[in-house]
């Protein structure tokens, strides 16, 4: 692919699952996935249920592996292939480039909301009080009530929960998001608020790339849409040796990040698994 100021690159990629409770059976899902994300640009993956577009979004987070190819990211001058990334070079990218609205929120149990949306702007060193202001605006603005800031999400309905994770993401205003049924759960105003948001994201200059069962939804969010099905397969084996799904064995441990002080360097001082630009 030609570099047309894309964010987001997957080249090329495969995905195997091995089903360990069968024999240790392997499942083929994708074959050969290529695509490109633009800077400002969104994109929706497109086909029918169980065909891998909630995986896609899993592989380029770093918490699926893949069998061959290649998940480039950019930002801050730096390309990482998320497929050969240390553990702690995919926590530098979920710190300053990657954001993730997954369909489950899932968070530490006792652990306020206030305190949730806070936490990806206070790892980035933002001043606790100008971190507090950003999260309760975005908290207001998707109409999660006061009275539960102080409060764990996990009691919430889902759609207060969603509206969090939402929340959570979104403050950050990362330069790619990856959005996964982002309104499954939420009632018409409330959709109406995070097409807006994601909109004003876009405009920012954010890669987006999401998953939309809605219609609708979709041609309203998208300008673009990629068929999943045209990559996948009905394969149920392989030749050559594949991994079983699982990321890293390294634990993601977030001691050895990089200070995010501009320089061009990841995974703890060290560009290794990154080009630089």
């Amino acid at each position: 692919m030609n570099d047309n100021g894309w964010m987001l690159r997957l080249e090329s990629v495969s995905k195997s699952f091995t089903l360990h409770t069968q024999g240790g059976a392997r499942l083929c899902v994708l074959r050969n996935l290529s695509l490109a994300v633009r800077q400002g640009e969104s994109v929706a993956l497109t086909g029918p249920s169980g065909i891998g577009k909630s995986s896609i979004l899993r592989m380029i987070y770093g918490n699926y592996a893949v069998d061959r190819g290649r998940i480039l990211v950019r930002n801050r001058g730096v390309v990482v292939d998320v497929t050969t990334a240390s553990a702690a070079c995919v926590l530098w990218l979920r710190r300053w480039t990657l954001g993730y609205v997954s369909q489950f929120l899932r968070v530490i149990p006792r652990v306020p909301t206030r305190q949730i949306v806070m936490e990806p702007l206070l790892e980035r060193g933002v001043d606790p009080g100008r971190a507090r202001e950003r999260a309760e605006a975005v908290l207001i603005r998707l109409q999660i009530p006061k009275r539960l800031w102080d409060l764990s999400p996990t009691t919430f309905s889902g759609g207060e929960q969603q509206r969090v994770n939402i929340a959570r993401v979104l403050v950050g205003e990362y330069p790619v998001l990856l959005l996964d049924e982002p309104t499954a759960s939420l009632d018409p105003a409330n959709r109406e608020i995070v097409v807006e948001m994601i909109g004003r994201a876009r405009e920012r200059g954010t890669a987006l790339l999401g998953v939309y069962h809605d219609p609708e939804l979709r041609c309203r969010v998208a300008e673009r849409t990629v068929d999943v099905g045209a990559f996948a397969t009905s394969a149920n084996s392989e030749d050559e040796g594949v991994t079983d799904g699982s990321f890293h064995t390294e634990a993601l441990s977030d001691k050895a990040l990089d200070p995010g002080d501009g320089s061009r360097s990841v995974a703890g001082g060290s560009a290794g698994n990154a080009r630089l630009l």
